[in-house]
C-alpha cells in the first residue's frame, strides 16, 4: 500500500536514539499520536461499527465515506492498524492463494485438525487428549468438535472485517486534534 504524504506531513520530528549509539537520528514523533486516537476511540459517539466488504482497502471506504481516499490513514488509527498485510482483511481470492501456499490446497488446511473445542463449555483440548478421550470411550469426547487450519485462518482473517469507521461529521475535528498533537 502506497503512504501519501498526508498522514506524515503533519507528525513533528524528534531526536531518537533508535541503536543506542550515541547518535540520534531525526524521525517523526508517532507517540503523540495515541492520546488523540484514544479519546476519539472511547467516546462511542464518533465511530461505529463497519464490516468491511470483500476487496474493500482503507483507501476505498475513505472515498465512500469520506468523500476523499487520503483519510485511509484515519481509518487504520481508528483501529491501530500497523502492519496493513496482517491486519486488513484479505479478498476471498487472497484468502484461497494464502491457504494454497501456507497448505498446499484448500482439502490440506480443511483436514488438517489443530485442536479440538467445545462450544458448550468453551473449551479447547489438543488432538493428543482428544485421542486419549477416544481411546478410554469418554462421553465427554461427542462434545468435541474439530477445528482445523482452514477454519482457524478463516476466524482470523474474518475477524479483521470488523473495525470502527469514524463518523464525518467528526473527521475534521479529529485531523485538526490529531495535526495539533503532532507538532514539535
Amino acid at each position: 500500500m502506497a503512504t501519501t504524504p498526508y498522514m506524515f506531513e503533519k507528525i513533528g520530528n524528534i531526536h531518537y536514539d533508535m541503536f543506542y549509539n550515541g547518535k540520534p537520528k531525526k524521525v517523526k514523533n508517532i507517540f503523540n499520536k495515541s492520546i488523540v486516537v484514544d479519546s476519539f476511540k472511547q467516546n462511542p459517539d464518533s465511530h461505529y461499527e463497519y464490516t468491511i466488504k470483500d476487496g474493500e482497502t482503507p483507501q476505498i471506504i475513505s472515498e465512500l465515506y469520506y468523500d476523499d481516499s487520503n483519510y485511509y490513514w484515519v481509518i487504520l488509527m481508528m483501529n491501530d492498524i500497523v502492519n496493513y498485510r496482517d491486519e486488513w482483511p484479505l479478498s476471498t481470492s487472497r484468502f484461497d492463494s494464502m491457504i494454497k501456499s501456507k497448505y498446499k490446497t484448500i482439502q490440506n488446511a480443511e483436514s488438517l485438525i489443530i485442536h479440538y473445542y467445545d462450544k458448550r463449555w468453551n473449551t479447547i483440548i489438543n488432538t493428543q487428549t482428544y485421542k486419549r478421550m477416544i481411546e478410554r470411550k469418554d462421553p465427554a469426547a461427542e462434545r468435541y468438535l474439530p477445528y482445523s487450519a482452514y477454519v482457524m485462518e478463516n476466524e482470523k482473517n474474518e475477524k479483521n472485517r470488523v473495525i470502527r469507521l469514524l463518523r464525518k461529521s467528526i473527521l475534521i475535528d479529529f485531523v485538526e486534534k490529531f495535526a495539533e498533537a503532532m507538532k514539535d
